[in-house]
């Protein structure tokens, strides 16, 4: 993850320089336009809005296209000429890496889809689930006929069920002392690259998940926590 971090953070920075530089040298109308498209694409997203995400910073992907483009024209480098190669491997390479982060994201989103309707196979009376967490999973649930759990008006009736996942938002819990049985799910994902999961530093949609839009490593599974809960034991009732 250091490393990956780190390219990403000289990648930023070569963003900015490359807008500096190109106003600098031109110093003209549309110079300044890209450099404060750069510029204000990159405060907002890592200074006014509540977190830092890959969305925010998505805006400047044309200013800085074109930024590579001007630099190029004024630039005859024989070698490119020769060897044409040199600009189409890493278009190929970041190609293939952004494939690669759009097709893990879509398995993190059919892994919601799939973990509520095997909660809704499951369940006899969908109306008694519950569930915790928010974004795609909520709406699958919801779907379902599922409803998600008030904090303020949310009764522990033996009989429910509450499902809660680990890798979601809004995660609460059960009390300490609520009796309940408790069933684990889990829902592969690809195993080496994730946009989600605080264990490897990906937060594609929230800097809080972590650091990184996308990050390798070993990618956990989603898992779902199905928690039915029991009657007291009539033991713990206190006697009159």
């Amino acid at each position: 993850m250091s490393c990956q971090l780190a390219l990403c953070i000289a990648g930023g920075i070569s963003v900015l320089a490359l807008a500096a530089t190109d106003l600098w040298k031109r110093r003209d109308s549309d110079s300044l336009f890209l450099a404060l498209w750069i510029v204000g694409t990159f405060v907002f997203a890592a200074f006014l809005n509540w977190t830092i995400n890959a969305r925010s910073v998505l805006p400047l992907i044309p200013a800085a296209g074109i930024l590579l483009a001007r630099r190029l024209d004024a630039k005859t480098l024989p070698s490119l000429a020769r060897f044409p190669w040199l600009l189409i491997v890493p278009l190929v390479i970041s190609g293939a890496f952004s494939l690669a982060a759009a097709s893990s994201d879509t398995e993190l989103a059919e892994s919601a889809r799939k973990a509520a309707d095997f909660v809704h196979s499951q369940s006899e009376r969908p109306a008694n689930v519950f569930f915790e967490g928010h974004w795609g999973f909520q709406y699958y649930m919801q779907s379902n006929g599922a409803q998600p759990v008030d904090v303020q008006t949310f009764r522990f009736t033996p009989g429910i069920m509450i499902v809660i996942p680990e890798n979601n938002t809004n995660i609460l819990g059960l009390p300490p002392g609520v009796p309940a049985s408790q069933q684990v799910i889990e829902v592969k994902t690809n195993a080496w690259i994730a946009t989600m999961r605080p264990q490897v530093g990906a937060g594609f949609y929230a800097s809080v998940w972590g650091p990184l839009p996308f990050a390798f490593g070993a990618v956990p599974p989603e898992r779902y926590h199905l928690v039915r809960l029991l009657p007291t034991p009539t033991s713990a009732v206190p006697k009159p």
